[in-house]
């Protein structure tokens, strides 16, 4: 007897597709390489400037400066340390502002609730009590004080005035010495020599 064999249909590979002979062939297209993009460098950062040399009672008067207008009775007792004077006219210039601007807010501000203004004058407490510790930490550490806005106005602050008004001396301001011009080689006077006098 014949068995039937069944037969299984042979796989063919795939037939590679040629390009006809009226179009092109492709080639691949490279893709161009992206270098990578170098990171910029850190901008050098300034190093604070040093400690002023002090002493410890030029730096307890400068802080003293900071309490309200303490700071008329700093220059009164230290007039000749330029480290207490720029403290005490921070000190006086951060009161004055904080109390022009309390004067200005209640002004202003008279037509609104209790509750508002007080408010705003917890704010501007808050705001004095803030740049006054700031100044006393900088005066015990031996730095000079510098705020953005308000160190412009301290150091136009009459400080020399008021210390002439409390004391009644102002305090001698140093000059900056100027060099001395030699003349020139035509105007120096020339003197004769003189002759030795023979001894008798």
């Amino acid at each position: 007897m014949f068995q039937d064999t069944q037969q299984q249909p042979q796989q063919q590979p795939a037939e590679q597709q040629t390009p006809s002979a009226g179009q092109p062939a492709e080639t691949p297209t490279a893709q161009p390489q992206t270098s990578p993009t170098p990171t910029p460098p850190p901008a050098p950062t300034t190093p604070p400037p040093p400690p002023v040399h002090t002493t410890q009672e030029e730096r307890v008067w400068s802080a003293i400066g900071y309490i309200a207008f303490l700071g008329l009775l700093t220059l009164a007792m230290m007039p000749k340390s330029e480290f207490c004077k720029k403290h005490a006219a921070h000190g006086l210039t951060i009161f004055s502002v904080w109390f022009v601007a309390l004067i200005a807010a209640l002004i202003l501000l008279w037509p609104f609730p209790a509750v508002f203004v007080s408010m705003v004058e917890g704010l501007l407490f808050l705001g004095l009590a803030a740049l006054s510790v700031l100044g006393i930490i900088k005066s015990v550490q031996s730095y000079d004080m510098n705020i953005p806005v308000l160190t412009p106005i301290a150091l136009k602050f009459p400080v020399n005035a008021i210390i002439g008004t409390i004391t009644g001396k102002t305090p001698e301001t140093k000059e900056p010495s100027q060099p001395t011009q030699n003349p020139p080689p035509g105007d120096q006077q020339t003197q004769p020599p003189q002759e030795p006098k023979n001894p008798q």
